[in-house]
């Protein structure tokens, strides 16, 4: 699905040229659950971030279904092909949990009563529940809002979907909550999930795990 072949990045600070990615090469597929783990300022985010279509590579080439994406219209790829889940949930304020989950169908132009039916059943995959819908996030605890923001990445039913630091605010039983959503999106619906995580849960879950350090993947296990 997904190809990188010796992907480099590079991006100026105020003092210096940072090589934030140094000749990235790694296949995803449909199906499978990633973890990308590493130090603070190893490459995770610059590479989750190109993998969501939100800059192209210096050098090398970023692949979707065969195509470079340095070629597409990165806007389209990513409204058609990519989910992400924020760590922080990035959900909209003055909108319901329900409004948030539904929000990305009534971009497609799903009519309102269809977007909210297909939206409270992804809130009951995360067990979101009935008397919860119509709060604003401000009224969710930390754990519901991330649950809201997985439910919104599942409506969609695109297959890429990215994750950074999911669970990093999160207690226990919610990461392992969220855990457990990510890996029955990937192997129950076929999607290709990758996670950029410290939480050694996620990692040992995941059907590959990808080591970063220094820009580049330093070596793989699953």
């Amino acid at each position: 699905m997904l190809t990188l072949q010796d992907v480099r990045y590079t991006y100026q600070t105020k003092n210096q040229v940072v090589e934030a990615l140094r000749g990235v090469s790694v296949n995803f597929e449909t199906g499978q659950f990633y973890a990308i783990v590493g130090p603070s300022g190893s490459g995770k985010t610059t590479l989750l971030s190109l993998l969501a279509g939100l800059d192209v590579p210096k050098t090398g080439e970023i692949c979707w279904m065969g195509k470079s994406i340095k070629s597409m219209d990165l806007d389209r790829f990513r409204y058609d092909h990519v989910a992400v889940i924020y760590q922080n949930y990035n959900l909209f304020s003055h909108l319901t949990a329900l409004e948030n989950t539904a929000y990305p169908l009534y971009l497609q132009g799903v009519p309102k009563k269809e977007a909210e039916a297909r939206a409270i059943e992804r809130l009951k995959q995360v067990e979101i529940t009935e008397e919860k819908y119509r709060r604003l996030p401000i009224h969710l605890s930390g754990g519901e809002q991330q649950r809201v923001a997985v439910a919104r990445a599942f409506v969609t039913e695109k297959e890429l979907v990215l994750a950074d630091e999911p669970t990093g605010s999160l207690d226990s039983e919610n990461s392992l909550r969220i855990v457990e959503l990510l890996s029955n999106l990937a192997h129950k619906e076929n999607r290709c999930v990758i996670v950029v995580t410290h939480d050694n849960k996620i990692a040992e879950r995941a059907d590959q795990i990808l080591h970063m350090e220094d820009g580049r993947f330093e070596k793989t296990g699953g």
